[in-house]
């Protein structure tokens, strides 16, 4: 059974590794390597390394920051998120999230306490986010 997806969030990907509990992707045309815990265990997603994927990535911020000014990034480079930047594609307020179109599209829970009235479509935003943002896989 597959259920919709906006196609605005889905991030496309080449696979690097997959371990039991996380996968590492590289963005095509750039330097990234990117690690994500799996939403669902890696020993159950038999893609191989150098295969495209597509899915969504979701993580915690710990409070997003409007910006007037910058760029789409993650920081670092290689390994797991710490440090999003990009623009606001979506804002789902019942459900607390943001769609940032960072080097790759992600959504960020905001934190109990942020107002995401401060948040504006098309808006440049910044934040740091928790450890464990997750990757799920659309097959």
């Amino acid at each position: 059974m597959r259920t919709e997806v906006d196609e605005r969030a889905v991030a496309r990907a080449i696979v690097d590794r997959v371990g039991d509990d996380h996968i590492v992707l590289r963005v095509p045309h750039t330097e990234y390597r990117l690690r994500f815990a799996l939403a669902a265990p890696g020993g159950a997603l038999t893609i191989p390394a150098g295969a495209r994927i597509r899915g969504t990535i979701t993580g915690r911020a710990l409070r997003i920051h409007p910006a007037s000014a910058g760029g789409r990034f993650i920081e670092p480079v290689v390994g797991e998120p710490r440090i999003v930047a990009g623009r606001v594609v979506a804002l789902d307020e019942p459900g607390r999230r943001v769609l940032v179109d960072a080097v790759v599209p992600m959504w960020l829970e905001l934190e109990e306490n942020q107002d995401p009235g401060l948040l504006r479509a098309a808006g440049l935003v910044n934040c740091h986010v928790m450890s464990g943002t997750t990757f799920t896989p659309l097959l």
